[in-house]
């Protein structure tokens, strides 16, 4: 559930900054016509700063995110944090006795 209603801005070039726009109707109809996946990647995206790294924490704020806006269900989301959970613990074990040391029962935090 989303808590508070997004503000949505645009850039203005003149004034070099972002202005709060008044309506999200073209926001709202572009945010309609995108798929889910691609919503999903923008939500990520938007998570990421822009960038090409994230932390899980933001992967798992994303996916929350997703689930509000009905994108995927919460069974999809737990299902990739437990596919994503036992892929690092495959790549701790494949590394040996001393990144497991390392490791604590959970490899990623919720």
């Amino acid at each position: 559930r989303i808590v508070e209603p997004p503000q949505h801005y645009a850039y203005n070039r003149e004034h070099f900054r972002w202005v709060p726009l008044q309506g999200s109707r073209e926001y709202d109809d572009a945010l309609r016509m995108l798929s889910p996946g691609l919503t999903i990647f923008c939500i990520l995206k938007t998570l990421a700063d822009f960038g090409v790294k994230m932390n899980w924490s933001a992967v798992l704020k994303g996916l929350k995110s997703a689930v509000d806006m009905e994108l995927i269900t919460g069974e999809q989301r737990s299902r990739y944090v437990k596919h994503m959970e036992d892929k690092v613990m495959q790549l701790l074990i494949e590394d040996g006795p001393q990144s497991l040391g390392r490791a604590t029962s959970s490899p990623l935090e919720h």
